[in-house]
């Protein structure tokens, strides 16, 4: 399901200022292969990420992006977090682990989404533990299914990468 832009630019709104992730120097995001794409519609410079940057391919077309280390991690990620919080890019700004639970509730379906790479235990995990704290703008509730006997969301989630964030 795709929200227009203007819906999709209040959802990002609502999670900066409403219901911001309370990360609490976790890191979960920023290891496992995670792609970061640069937003400059949504004020990423590039000139902020020098020697940090490389081109890889998403949604079918070379982009910028963050590189990563050897291991996976965000090239940014430091021993105390992130090197680069204060001007971290919008899908680092946006990112929300809550959703991410809400968007694949299953344990299997999460299983999945680890073995192909999309996410890792670890998201799921910081998303669960977190997923009290979320509150859902109204936009979003075309985006959530709700099973008739008792609220479990179902179906498809808008994720960061397919709002292009």
């Amino acid at each position: 399901m795709d929200l227009p832009r203007d819906e999709q630019m209040n959802v990002i709104e609502h999670i900066r200022t409403v219901s911001p992730v309370r990360c609490a120097g976790c890191t979960a995001c920023c290891r496992g292969d995670q792609i970061v794409v640069l937003r400059k519609d949504l004020g990423d410079d590039p000139r902020l990420y020098e020697g940090g940057l490389a081109y890889g391919e998403y949604k079918g077309e070379m982009t910028l992006m963050l590189n990563r280390k050897p291991n996976g991690d965000c090239i940014f990620l430091g021993p105390a977090g992130c090197k680069v919080y204060d001007r971290r890019p919008a899908t680092c700004q946006n990112f929300d682990c809550r959703r991410i639970v809400m968007a694949i509730p299953s344990a299997g379906r999460q299983a999945r989404a680890v073995k192909d790479g999309l996410f890792s235990e670890e998201i799921f995990e910081a998303g669960r533990q977190r997923l009290a704290t979320l509150v859902i703008h109204p936009s979003e509730e075309k985006i959530y299914k709700v099973d008739a006997d008792g609220g479990t969301p179902v179906g498809d989630y808008i994720t960061g990468r397919e709002m292009g964030i």
